[in-house]
């Protein structure tokens, strides 16, 4: 039984989402809500608990933290987890200027 191949194309389609071109990657998300609310890679640090090289790793994209942290993070900066760990997500950081130490405080408006 002889089988004959035909040749095929190989076409790469490209999504629209992948194409957008505001998307993020989850540590540049957080460089860039860190710098939005007006607050040092340490006072991050000390807010979700970790030490500040810990944090500026994940800023740089050498570790990526665990979910109990992104969840501080997400709460901290006032944006959601999928938001933060979504790449195709459009850049929008919700939280300006500096966030109380009290992590419960809601922003006003």
């Amino acid at each position: 039984m002889a089988v004959t191949l035909t040749p095929t194309i190989s076409i790469t389609l490209s999504l629209s989402l992948n194409m957008n071109k505001s998307a993020m990657k989850f540590n540049e998300k957080l460089k860039a809500c860190r710098e939005k609310c007006g607050m040092t890679q340490d006072e991050v640090a000390k807010h979700i608990v970790v030490g500040r090289c810990t944090y500026t790793r994940y800023e740089r994209g050498d570790y990526e933290p665990d979910l109990a942290t992104t969840l501080k993070l997400a709460r901290l900066f006032g944006v959601t987890t999928d938001w933060l760990i979504d790449p195709d997500e459009p850049y929008e950081c919700a939280k300006p200027g500096r966030r109380s130490k009290n992590n419960n405080e809601q922003p006003e408006g």
